[in-house]
């Protein structure tokens, strides 16, 4: 690791987590010490300094798993919508695994706010001083650390009041929007489900918290599919199978043989 200095007061790094207070940073060990005791799974912490391009990181706790840690600049944008790179360890060979490489993949816990996504190993940091050197070499404008790469761009998430919201945030950043009567069936199946969290992962899936659960729902849509339609993943019968079904129709596309506690989402 490259040598400690410490920084001028003028350029303060904060540390903002999601709850909770922010905290000024001035020294590199203060970063891994704040990164070392951020666990709880699925929760985001930013860190952020003053650079003229709007550098920031964002490390993302996995519990006993680790981190993943994604950097942008205000550059990173799509049609009003902020972008990120995930710091990904590269091959052996030095290039950046994709999940096409033949890494292993990691399914994050279904019931926190990364439900849906899926990384390769190599975006999952095992320890501390990585996550904190490479953030802190972000907001410096400084290369990565050796054996580092930041990945490409995808959108960040966006947390919003209503699944009807998210689609206009959809349709705002210049997406393709979602049919018009699978979009509004969504919108009332969320009603049904009385849903108190809606996050916009991408262009094409909102993932919901179906209330007094830790269970999430996710809604897709693929624009480039042969038969354009929303999928629906996630849902619990009243005996505990979780399955997946279309719309607007509702069809059941496929049932899990695992039971999951619907109260939990916990499968059994």
């Amino acid at each position: 690791m490259s040598e400690v200095v410490a920084l001028h007061r003028a350029a303060t790094v904060l540390w903002s987590p999601a709850d909770g207070e922010v905290q000024p940073i001035y020294r590199l060990p203060e970063l891994h010490a704040r990164v070392s005791a951020w666990r709880t799974y699925g929760q985001v912490a930013r860190v952020q300094g003053h650079s003229a391009d709007g550098r920031e990181a964002g490390v993302t706790a996995l519990g006993d798993d680790g981190w993943v840690v994604r950097v942008r600049d205000a550059g990173m944008v799509k049609g009003g919508w902020t972008c990120s790179r995930t710091l990904t360890r590269l091959l052996e060979d030095g290039s950046t695994p994709t999940l096409m490489t033949g890494s292993q993949w990691y399914a994050p816990d279904e019931s926190s706010d990364l439900a849906g996504a899926t990384f390769v190993a190599e975006q999952i940091q095992f320890y501390p001083a990585p996550v904190a050197h490479a953030a802190w070499a972000w907001l410096a404008g400084e290369p990565l650390p050796r054996g580092y790469a930041a990945g490409k761009a995808s959108h960040d998430h966006v947390v919003v009041a209503s699944v009807t919201e998210a689609f206009a945030w959809i349709a705002d950043s210049g997406e393709h929007p979602w049919p018009a009567e699978a979009a509004q069936a969504a919108v009332d199946l969320a009603a049904e489900l009385n849903v108190d969290r809606v996050i916009v992962t991408s262009p094409g899936q909102i993932t919901v918290r179906v209330q007094d659960t830790g269970r999430r729902v996710r809604f897709q849509y693929r624009a480039r599919s042969d038969v354009a339609r929303v999928r629906v993943i996630g849902m619990v019968d009243e005996l505990g199978h979780e399955y997946s079904m279309s719309l607007p129709g509702r069809d059941v596309l496929r049932v899990r043989r695992r039971r999951l506690d619907p109260t939990s989402g916990t499968r059994g």
